[in-house]
């Protein structure tokens, strides 16, 4: 079982928010880490010091916040899977030549769907609808 995980529930694990408690139980259960690629510990890094921009977040809990998802990576809680660029973007071509036009993909929607789609993934975890629906119609598992 592949579990591939979007920033929107990455982001979750570390910031307290309504969803923290949910996504925290929900990676409990399954029991085995989360893939992610690249662009989505890129994305969730870069959405954790957009929290600081915002104030949302003081430097210091930016920097223990980014140390636990190093933390996470280091203890493979979260592995990095390598993806190929082009296999990628090929897959997200795809993808929305099929959705996009119905389902109002954005870019960053389609790479984690067509991430979680090369990867073989059998779960998609996300708290985003639109990418939710196109997962769950090519037949991932969508949670939470």
């Amino acid at each position: 079982m592949t579990i591939y995980a979007d920033t929107s529930f990455l982001v979750t694990l570390y910031v307290e928010e309504d969803r923290t408690r949910e996504s925290r139980r929900l990676l409990r259960r399954y029991k085995k880490p989360l893939s992610a690629i690249w662009f989505s510990l890129l994305e969730a890094r870069n959405a954790l010091r957009l929290l600081h921009f915002r104030e949302q977040l003081d430097a210091k809990a930016l920097a223990e916040t980014l140390a636990l998802l190093q933390e996470s990576l280091a203890k493979r809680t979260i592995v990095a899977v390598p993806i190929d660029a082009d296999e990628l973007a090929a897959r997200a071509e795809k993808i929305s030549s099929r959705y996009t036009a119905r389902r109002g993909l954005r870019t960053l929607d389609l790479i984690h769907v067509a991430a979680a789609s090369l990867l073989t993934a059998t779960n998609f975890l996300s708290y985003d609808e639109r990418q939710r629906g196109v997962a769950e119609h090519i037949g991932l598992t969508v949670a939470p």
